[in-house]
Formats: C-alpha cells, sequence, structure tokens
C-alpha cells in the first residue's frame, strides 16, 4: 500500500500568478478573487472554490491579526501554481513565528485553519525559520476517472480468465507517455474500485508524475503487447538519493509468473545506473507475502509503522474477530549503491538496536551520544515540515533543521493534531545531526516512540518516530515474514509500551 511522496520539490511548480499584497483585511477579496478566477479557468467546481475561499479568507485573516498583531502596512506573498496536476495555492510571510513556547494551554488559529481543511487533497505547512511560514493547500484538477466510464463487469470477467502460459515471453521497458490510457485500463481490470493507490485511476495525474520525473516507471508487456504489470520508483526531488518503490501491478492471468521480481531487478539497474543509494518501500503486514516477495529480492525490514493506514472491509473479513482497526506497515529498504561510514547521533535507549539494524541493512555508522544541548540563548529557529494526509488521517512532521523552538514546536503540533483527531503522526529527525541525542529521550517522553530508520533518506540517514492519538494495535494483526522482522516488530512494540508506560508513571 504505497503512499505518495511526502515532500515535493519547489522547483517542480509551474507558477500561473504571483501576488504581494498588503496586510489589510480589506485585501482578502483580492486575494480570493485572484485565486477564485485561475481556479475557475483550470476547471474547478463552484464548490471547491467557495470552500477554496473561505479558507484563504481565514488564513490571511490570521496572518494579519495574530502573524502581524494588526499591522496593515506589512506584506503577504500569495504563488498559484500547478504541481503534478494539482493546484498548490502558496502562502508565505514573515511575521512572528508561532508562538510554540506560549502556546501551552491555547491554540494558534493560523496553525487550527490549515490543519481542518479536510477537503483539502494535502495540506502543508512548512517552518521557515527566520525567513517565516509558509502554508500550502493542495487542490487536484479535474481528471478522467475510468472507474466511471468502465463497468463493474469489465473487472469481474477479467479476473475470471485463465491463466496465461507461463513460457509465455513478457518484455519490461520505461512506462510511454502514449501506454498511460491503457495502464490506466489494466488497473481497472485487475483491482475494480480497490486499487489504493487512488492516481492510478486518472492518466492525467500520472502523466504528471511522469513529467515531473519525480516519478520512473516500468511495465511489463505480454506478447500481444498488452500492459500486463507496472511498479514504479518515486522520489522527493530530482537530487535524492533514495527512491521509493511502489504502485505494484500485476494482471491476475499472470501472477506467479515472475513479472515483479523481473521488474523490481528492472528498476534496481536502473538505480544503480543512476547512482541512487537505496529503494525503500511498504509492504502490508495483514500477511506475510508481499513482505517475502521483497525479502526474497533483497529487500529488508528497517521499521514497522503501526496503524498506518485506514482499515476496509476486505482486511476486516480476514481478521478472525471481525473487527475494524487500522492497519500497520513494514517499511523495507534495499541498499543499492556502496555507501561511506557515516557518523549518527542517537541516545543509549536507541544506540543497540540502531547498531543492529544498521548491520542487518548492510550500512556502516558510527553512533555517538552528544552532549550538545538546546539553550535558552540559542538564537537558530528551526526548519519544519508539515503534511496532513486526510485520506489517510495522518500526519507527518519533517523536522529538517534543529533549532531552540524544535521541542516546543512538535509538542504544539502534536496537540493541535490530537485536538483534530489525527489518528497517527509520524515524525522524522535528521540524526546526522548531533542534537537528535538530546531531542529524543524529550520526544519520548512526549510518547513518541520507534518506528524505523531510513538511511539517506534527505541529506543523510533519518530516524522515523511515531505518535498513536487512541489508535487500538492488536499485535496478532501483525504478520511478519522472517526471523528479524519478528524481532523488530517486537523492539517497536516494546518501546511502544514502556513509552507508555513511562507517561503513566509520570503523570502519578
Amino acid at each position: 500500500m504505497g503512499t505518495q511522496t511526502i515532500l515535493q520539490s519547489e522547483n517542480q511548480d509551474r507558477i500561473i500568478a504571483k501576488l504581494t499584497i498588503l496586510s489589510d483585511i480589506k485585501l482578502i477579496k483580492t486575494v480570493v478573487s485572484t485565486v477564485s478566477n485561475v481556479a475557475d479557468t483550470l476547471g474547478l467546481s463552484d464548490d471547491d472554490i467557495i470552500k477554496l475561499g473561505d479558507v484563504l479568507s481565514e488564513i490571511f485573516k490570521n496572518i494579519v491579526c495574530e502573524g502581524y498583531g494588526g499591522d496593515n502596512k506589512q506584506e503577504i506573498n500569495v504563488s498559484i501554481s500547478i504541481r503534478e496536476h494539482s493546484l498548490v495555492v502558496t502562502i508565505e510571510d514573515k511575521g512572528l513565528p508561532f508562538y510554540f513556547d506560549k502556546l501551552k494551554e491555547q491554540s494558534d488559529n493560523r496553525f487550527n485553519s490549515i490543519l481542518a481543511l479536510n477537503y483539502a487533497d494535502q495540506v502543508n505547512y512548512k517552518n521557515l525559520g527566520s525567513n517565516g511560514n509558509r502554508a500550502e493547500i493542495v487542490k487536484y484538477l479535474p481528471v478522467t476517472d475510468i472507474r466511471k466510464t468502465l463497468d463493474i463487469s469489465v473487472h469481474k470477467n477479467h479476473i475470471e480468465k485463465e491463466k496465461a502460459d507461463s513460457s509465455e515471453n513478457i518484455r519490461i521497458q520505461m512506462l510511454e507517455l502514449k501506454d498511460i490510457k491503457e495502464l490506466v485500463k489494466v488497473v481497472y481490470r485487475n483491482y475494480g474500485y480497490t486499487y489504493p493507490n487512488e492516481f492510478m485511476y486518472h492518466p492525467e495525474r500520472i502523466e504528471a508524475k511522469i513529467k515531473s520525473n519525480l516519478m520512473k516507471s516500468c511495465v511489463a508487456y505480454n506478447s500481444k503487447n498488452e500492459i500486463v504489470g507496472h511498479l514504479s520508483l518515486s522520489f522527493e526531488t530530482n537530487e535524492s538519493k533514495v527512491g521509493e518503490s511502489g504502485v505494484a501491478i500485476v494482471d491476475t492471468r499472470y501472477r506467479g509468473h515472475g513479472i515483479f521480481k523481473n521488474m523490481r531487478n528492472y528498476l534496481y539497474r536502473y538505480a544503480l545506473e543512476n547512482e541512487i543509494v537505496g529503494i525503500y518501500g511498504e509492504a502490508v503486514t495483514i500477511h506475510p507475502y508481499t513482505q517475502k516477495g521483497v525479502l526474497k529480492l533483497g529487500g529488508k525490514e528497517a521499521g514497522f509503522l503501526l496503524g498506518y493506514s485506514p482499515d476496509n472491509v476486505s482486511v476486516k473479513d480476514i481478521r478472525e474477530d471481525g473487527q475494524n482497526r487500522r492497519q500497520s506497515i513494514v517499511l523495507m529498504y534495499t541498499a543499492v549503491t556502496p555507501n561511506e561510514k557515516k557518523t549518527v547521533y542517537l541516545p543509549d535507549v536507541y544506540h543497540e538496536y540502531a547498531y543492529n539494524l544498521y548491520e542487518y541493512l548492510g550500512f556502516q555508522r558510527d553512533i555517538v551520544l552528544s552532549d550538545t544541548s538546546i539553550k535558552k540563548s540559542d538564537t537558530k529557529l528551526g526548519k519544519t515540515n508539515v503534511v496532513v494526509r486526510h485520506d489517510h488521517n495522518q500526519a507527518f512532521i519533517i523536522v529538517e533543521e534543529y533549532g531552540r523552538d524544535t521541542l516546543v514546536e512538535i509538542n504544539f503540533l502534536v496537540r493541535e493534531m490530537c485536538m483534530n483527531k489525527i489518528d497517527c503522526i509520524y515524525l522524522d529527525l535528521p540524526i546526522f545531526e548531533q542534537l537528535s541525542s538530546y531531542i529524543i529521550p524529550k520526544l519520548r517522553d512526549s510518547g513518541f516512540f520507534f518506528g524505523g530508520i531510513l538511511p539517506e533518506l534527505r541529506n543523510g540517514d533519518v530516524l522515523r518516530l511515531q505518535y498513536l492519538n487512541n489508535v487500538e494495535i492488536m499485535k496478532n494483526d501483525i504478520k511478519t515474514a522472517s526471523d528479524f522482522g519478528s524481532k523488530l516488530l517486537n523492539y517497536v512494540i516494546e518501546d511502544m509500551e514502556q513509552v507508555e508506560m513511562n507517561s503513566l508513571l509520570s503523570a502519578s
């Protein structure tokens, strides 16, 4: 159940309009009118345009009143752009940073107005440190939906067809733009309404991802030149050293013929030729078969994200008790090119297990406990990205740089997300920075526990922590495929339970 890429490079945006406007509430109508006209031209519905205008009005008002303290002579920058067949409205201000250290008992409307946009397809917030704040509202543009043009009988009839001859010649190559419409039909024929990657039902969105160079797709063709398989590598930016493997599709007639293995080997060679350090992906845990397939091809478990995605009817039917619970996933990682020895900074509590995990993944790391701490006299502000995915009711907090406000900022964000009933919060930390040793124990005190390690994900290694907001986790729901995977899952569960116990003890 692959995810969409968490971050997107602003360099991939195609700017349509830019507007610099004074921080005067009277000018809200000007901003709304400009954005609405562009949205209308791009084909958004009247209802979506009205909602977009409402939230822009709220964000603008809160920036003026809280960010600039009512000063109507400051500047607010608004840009409207296209990113991967989506409309992106970006609002930047250099008003006061969020008062994270003063928000222990109350909210900041600027963040709440962004967080509560459950009608937006994606909401991003970025603390730019001394450069101010940035909010992004992402709305998918109108697309063709194959599910509305084909009858469900197409799917039912296809999956009942006889298995193909295992000796049939299969050709694998990179996907060409001209074949995207056929690929979308393949998705529908084989999965009906159930394929988890929503964008694969929309040819325009697939094309936009490929043209951005942030997704590299390979496809398998049979002897009749029909598409019978697909697999992709996705990248956060054009400079990324690690790609995410996902969007796997194999025609039901050809399952068991080694097509997935051949596609993965094809993309592995692509990664090797392009000096990609590693490939990571996600595997479901409702059964061990996907994990086994990746393990056979050289992948290894790098972590478990508990309660990662919403439950669905098919999974409910698999469980013995038939109860609805969120699904967990396992992070799988494959080292591609030789890597040099580096230093990472972790506290004692994670030192031993991180050493074993790095050794298992094939990375040489010196794990150091640094005595560096954040001092009140520090003036450097941190840089943080926040991505809220309403379709999964989850959020990612990505720390780019530590600063004196990082801890209070994270605690504030978690509190606001919990109040807005976000189920799962995942936190990425740059453990190549010395402050990691100091910050991680304090985050555990706040309820975060171990998730996994992704080498070289962003400018260096990332530790992914996780926080669950009243989400029920049953260990028996989670299936593993190797001894190491079982031990890793046990470690994650034990750390979760230890963090919970520490919280109860401190509360008493």
